[in-house]
């Protein structure tokens, strides 16, 4: 596509690089020849009408936006509106993926611009730096493919911070909180990742500290949608019951109310619109779970209390609450080989389908994808080699209402590189 669009707009056969994109001098030398300041039609694509000349740059996937940014002004202008990335979702340019905080099974190639492994000096300078290192993985559900996304540059060499969390909102990621990986200093640092451009922003930073914090993206409409942290502990291991909210527009932060009580290692959702902390322990209870909930609405502005929301029956033996993702406007968790959907009318779990066997699934690697599939990365306990490994399965619910329908599970193919432990994940539409 941009191949087609390039030589619409006077490029050469021999002008293209062998994937058919421009190279870094020949783009350089048309843009001197063409005098962009005053050399370029105010048409988008000479000879288009302006409606199918916008068509045609939608479709281009968001991996070329730097290039579709360095042609002329006027692409530079319509590609960093931020208007173009939903004129792209509507569309049906964008794809549907999900992003992971995932342990590096070897060093990314150097042309990906992934987290690099540490040398041995670094290694042993910095005694308290855990051996494994984490990146950003990407799994594309279309495509089927894998990659890792930039690394984050103040972190380039050290991985991600341990434990942050990561949520996405208006086809960007944002990474926030977590322990520095050589300090293991808990950090209040917020950081966007920007897909069209391919660039990490620092945002502002978290007005509290907190770890271990439950998260969630409220979405309403094209300009509403806000990230809300809640619950976890401090740096002095105090267990909160504060929240915060931030707007990715304003990058702005704000404190909301407390919730009904402290929750440490809580669990997130949003369903309904409504953020909703799942379980968690106060100060005084060390991994003591409860089995209530607090749901924070953003139209009231007000928490409200759902007792007996994680039932002792299904906290009986777990170390902490698995990981819920909603698909098809309905609430699922894992407990065990067993998934669980949730009915807020009856505030009860209802068993849904078995994981497949020899699967174990991890806690904080489940999402939901275009709130159609769900999104499981579990280890894979069949395999005794390296109990870090891992096993990819999407699951799609079944049509059907009732307990016991039935779904499809499929299994997700993992190259080495990408099978290491996911700490946490989000869906993403780029």
């Amino acid at each position: 596509m941009l191949e087609a669009l390039l030589r619409g707009m006077g490029w050469e056969e021999s002008d293209m690089a062998i994937d058919g994109l421009p190279s870094s001098s020949t783009m350089e030398a048309n843009m001197e020849n063409q005098n962009l300041s005053s050399s370029f039609s105010e048409e988008l694509i000479p000879g288009l009408p302006e409606e199918i000349a916008l068509a045609c740059l939608l479709k281009v996937s968001y991996k070329c936006h730097p290039c579709l940014r360095k042609v002329c002004r006027r692409w530079e202008k319509e590609v960093t509106d931020p208007v173009f990335y939903w004129e792209r979702r509507k569309a049906g340019a964008t794809r549907h993926c999900v992003c992971m905080v995932q342990a590096l099974q070897q060093p990314p190639a150097a042309e990906t611009q992934a987290p690099q492994a540490m040398s041995t000096k670094q290694e042993k300078d910095a005694s308290s730096v855990a051996a494994t290192l984490y990146g950003l993985s990407m799994y594309d559900l279309e495509q089927r493919t894998w990659e890792w996304l930039p690394m984050i540059p103040e972190f380039a060499q050290e991985g991600l911070p341990f434990f942050c969390r990561v949520v996405s909102l208006h086809g960007k990621l944002v990474v926030m909180g977590g322990w520095h990986p050589s300090t293991w200093e808990a950090l209040r640092c917020t950081y966007i990742f920007n897909f069209s451009t391919q660039t990490w922003s620092r945002g502002a930073d978290m007005p509290r500290v907190r770890s271990f914090f439950a998260c969630g993206v409220t979405t309403t409409g094209s300009s509403s949608s806000m990230v809300f942290v809640a619950g976890g502990h401090d740096e002095n291991k105090t267990a909160l019951a504060t929240a915060d909210v931030y707007n990715l527009d304003t990058d702005r932060w704000e404190l909301l109310p407390d919730m009904s009580e402290e929750r440490d290692e809580c669990a997130g959702a949003v369903l309904d619109s409504k953020f909703f902390v799942i379980s968690g322990y106060g100060t005084n209870s060390q991994g003591q779970f409860v089995s209530s909930a607090d749901v924070f609405d953003p139209a009231t502005g007000t928490w409200s209390r759902r007792n007996e929301m994680w039932s002792t029956a299904m906290a009986a033996g777990s170390s902490s609450p698995n990981g819920y993702a909603v698909a098809r406007d309905e609430l699922y968790t894992f407990h065990r080989q067993t998934l669980f959907r949730y009915s807020p009318a009856k505030n009860a779990w209802n068993p849904v389908d078995a994981v497949p066997e020899a699967t174990r699934v991890s806690p904080c690697a489940s999402t939901s994808v275009n709130n159609e599939n769900l999104f499981v990365m579990g280890s894979d306990v069949s395999r005794s080699c390296n109990k870090t490994e891992c096993r990819g399965l999407v699951y799609r619910p079944s049509q059907e209402n009732g307990n016991n329908c039935g779904g499809l599970w499929q299994s997700i193919e993992l190259h080495p590189e990408f099978s290491g432990l996911a700490q946490s994940s989000c869906a993403v539409e780029v």
